[in-house]
């Protein structure tokens, strides 16, 4: 039952906490320097990361996403991280979640996996809509898109306005658009006049490289609609 499911994760847990990982190195991401027995204090061993196996790893959720050590026991301790833009603690997202989780169990490695999710009630429902896919992952590049459009365009994958509205068809933003369009601004009767959302790739283009522009990173020539960047 659920009690005896959770005296078991208990124990796990327990067991795991016996021992103190060091964190170290701040280059690619943060890697595991040593790991240390709790009671006696003594060294059990101090290898990098890549290419090295642990039995369990127990991370908290800022530190886990830059860790790349595949273990046959994951535990995220804690969701919240500090999101300086926002001023305060968020949840991490659904994608962090299932990158940490993908470290339990690696074929390579092991034959099977287990991963344990700790979290705050109020934030519970959601993770768990979110893990039996009731909730569908929404993209958020559109925030981003200028600082994409800006690279494409200085590294020359993008030289023209139609290159750039069909490279915004491979996105998976565009996936999502198609999906739920009212999320991302699109009325019903926009998308019915046009299914393939082609008017809106090209507002959304046109917009990003306005503000490009009056950066001064972009130059676009109105007449011939290629793009050339500053840079």
């Amino acid at each position: 039952g659920d009690g005896q499911c959770a005296q078991e994760i208990y124990a796990k847990i327990t067991k795991i906490k016996k021992f103190r990982f060091d964190r170290a190195g701040e280059g690619d991401g943060a890697w595991i320097s040593s790991c240390w027995d709790a009671q006696s204090g003594s060294k059990l061993g101090g290898r990098n990361v890549w290419g090295w196996r642990a039995e369990s790893a127990l991370l908290h959720g800022d530190i886990g996403v830059g860790v790349n050590l595949p273990a046959h026991t994951v535990v995220i301790k804690g969701t919240k991280v500090y999101i300086p833009e926002k001023g305060g603690f968020v949840d991490i997202g659904m994608l962090d979640v299932m990158q940490i989780f993908g470290r339990a169990g690696r074929p390579q490695f092991d034959t099977s996996g287990e991963a344990i999710l700790i979290t705050e009630h109020d934030s519970l429902p959601h993770y768990l809509s979110l893990l039996t896919a009731q909730l569908p992952i929404e993209s958020q590049m559109q925030k981003y898109l200028i600082d994409n459009l800006n690279a494409e365009i200085h590294l020359g994958t993008i030289t023209s306005l139609d290159e750039a509205v069909e490279w915004l068809s491979y996105t998976y933003l565009f996936v999502r658009m198609l999906r739920n369009p009212l999320k991302y601004g699109i009325s019903y009767e926009d998308f019915m006049d046009d299914p393939t959302l082609k008017r809106f790739r090209r507002s959304l283009i046109l917009g990003a490289v306005k503000e490009l522009m009056s950066c001064h990173m972009t130059r676009f020539n109105k007449f011939c609609l290629f793009f050339r960047s500053f840079l």
